[in-house]
């Protein structure tokens, strides 16, 4: 089923008519994520599970005995950004 557009009957153009169903669906779908991505606790675990792989690799590295000073530092450096994430809270909107 198709209608004129907004302009009237004089452009001959005309557009389909598109269910509104689909696209609520998709939309309430993405909301829905990003609503649930948006709980700080669960911003916060995202953010530490995704430094874990440095941190369990400087760990390695600490333990075999391979610390020199830039490596100390890097060390430091993560600890302070982990805490960083942890303590951080919710931007006010």
């Amino acid at each position: 089923m198709c209608v004129y557009n907004r302009f009237g009957p004089e452009l001959k153009r005309r557009l389909p008519i598109i269910p509104s169903t689909q696209s609520t669906k998709t939309e309430s779908a993405r909301l829905g994520l990003m609503a649930k991505l948006a709980i700080p606790w669960v911003d916060k675990t995202i953010a530490i599970l995704a430094s874990l792989p440095f941190a369990v690799e400087l760990y390695r590295r600490w333990m075999g005995g391979h610390v020199n000073f830039p490596r100390a530092v890097l060390g430091v450096q993560l600890l302070v950004l982990i805490l960083l994430m942890v303590l951080r809270t919710a931007p006010v909107r």
